[in-house]
């Protein structure tokens, strides 16, 4: 009953290549030359503690896409919700990712900072993402 009241947090990001992922043994050697050929970007969450793969998408265009779909989803077409832009050596991309994420969904509170090691990891430099979890 306790777990229904407190509020889940979400975090999506997205990496700006799949060299980190390969090297870290997230995905093959395959994955990471055709990934790579095709431009594709991934799209990594958190769950239980867990990284997770959310998906992937083409462009880094289309990953910022994905990713306020699945907020708008979880949240609601203006929705209100509380946020935390996270970027890797990326704040230009965490900008574009909040002007999306703006034009459809209420920002009750915004907040900005760089990815943790413990998570930047994952997707190296050029990383941006969301942390987000409802009003």
């Amino acid at each position: 009953m306790v777990k229904d009241m407190i509020p889940i947090t979400r975090m999506i990001q997205t990496g700006d290549t799949l060299r980190y992922l390969y090297m870290g043994g997230r995905i093959g050697k395959a994955q990471h030359l055709v990934g790579s050929l095709l431009n594709i970007k991934p799209l990594i969450g958190m769950e239980d503690g867990v990284i997770v793969p959310l998906g992937q998408a083409r462009s880094r265009l289309g990953a910022y896409r994905k990713i306020v779909n699945m907020m708008e989803e979880a949240i609601g077409y203006l929705g209100q919700v509380k946020l935390a832009f996270v970027h890797a050596t990326a704040l230009a991309e965490a900008k574009k990712l909040r002007a999306m994420v703006e034009e459809r969904l209420t920002c009750a509170e915004v907040l900005r900072a760089e990815l943790s090691p413990a998570l930047g990891v994952h997707t190296g430099p050029g990383t941006a993402g969301v942390c987000y979890f409802p009003v």
